[in-house]
């Protein structure tokens, strides 16, 4: 009958995260009582489809340094192989598997971007994350230069080691503009990691949107866009065609604006309950759009 040995894995014996570049110690325990003449250490990132080399028959010291491969995976194991006149003694593996993770905290999987309504949403996923607090978001429409923070506070990391996904609305640009974007790693050393630039282009076309709220006592909000530099009128009308009341009529840049109402006529009478109607033009261009309140 052969006895088949088995050596301890101590270290790592899994859930550790060991950072490539570095070097640590491969340690094991052999049984009491047992003459072992050398030892073999192999690793695997695959949970065990392949392994490669750590220390080739090497003495049974309980310990050898490995110097961590530049890689990323989740499913790493080492396993310790006892030799004995040559032969094959007995093994031991890592309980369950560790983590290598690359020389820097975050590894950033992808980065997106689309036109939400008034504002793009930016989306993110890391494959990687170790020891950063979360991210904030940096601005500018120079490609290089003049960033600033737009996140009031730091989108807090999910702390999750193989990666996450994140999602940040931009409410504040105007239309038809190309913004840079860049991701600031909040590190709890204060020297994050900056990923980017990302350009995105914000398209928006002239809009006039529906009043809120509908119906309305006693003032309502009134949303356009303005997709481009130009002279704009917002008038109100009633049922018949009359005029009732000119809310805007001046110069605007570029942007998304929001006028309230309170619901008077141009004399500062009340107006009809009935319904009525907003017209919303550039200069030089027809009405595009009509809205009725209620």
């Amino acid at each position: 009958m052969v006895r088949v040995i088995r050596p301890g894995v101590t270290f790592p014996k899994g859930g550790e995260i060991l950072i490539s570049g570095t070097t640590v110690a491969v340690t094991w325990t052999s049984p009491a009582g047992y003459q072992v003449d050398a030892v073999d250490v192999h690793w695997t990132p695959n949970d065990g489809v392949d392994w490669y080399p750590v220390a080739v028959q090497v003495a049974n010291t309980g310990a050898v340094s490995w110097k961590v491969p530049d890689t990323y995976t989740t499913a790493a194991r080492v396993i310790v192989t006892l030799f004995k006149d040559g032969e094959d003694f007995g093994g031991g593996i890592s309980p369950t598997t560790f983590t290598i993770g690359g020389t820097v905290p975050v590894a950033l999987g992808g980065f997106e971007s689309a036109i939400v309504g008034r504002g793009v949403s930016l989306k993110w996923h890391t494959v990687f994350e170790l020891e950063t607090e979360g991210f904030h978001v940096l601005r500018s429409e120079q490609r290089e230069t003049g960033y600033e923070r737009i996140t009031t506070a730091v989108i807090p990391s999910q702390g999750d080691v193989n990666g996450s996904s994140y999602e940040f609305d931009d409410e504040t640009v105007r239309p038809n503009r190309t913004y840079f974007y860049r991701l600031e790693q909040a590190a709890r050393n204060g020297e994050g990691q900056v990923f980017g630039p990302f350009e995105v282009f914000y398209r928006a076309s002239f809009e006039l949107g529906q009043n809120s709220p509908n119906p309305f006592n006693p003032t309502t909000r009134i949303r356009f866009t303005v997709p481009e530099d130009a002279k704009v009128s917002l008038v109100v009308y009633d049922v018949a065609g009359r005029e009732v009341r000119t809310l805007v009529n001046n110069e605007r840049p570029a942007n998304h604006y929001e006028i309230e109402w309170d619901g008077r006529t141009t004399a500062d009478r009340p107006c009809h309950p009935a319904c009525i109607s907003t017209a919303c033009k550039p200069e030089a261009r027809p009405d595009e759009k009509m809205m009725v309140l209620k």
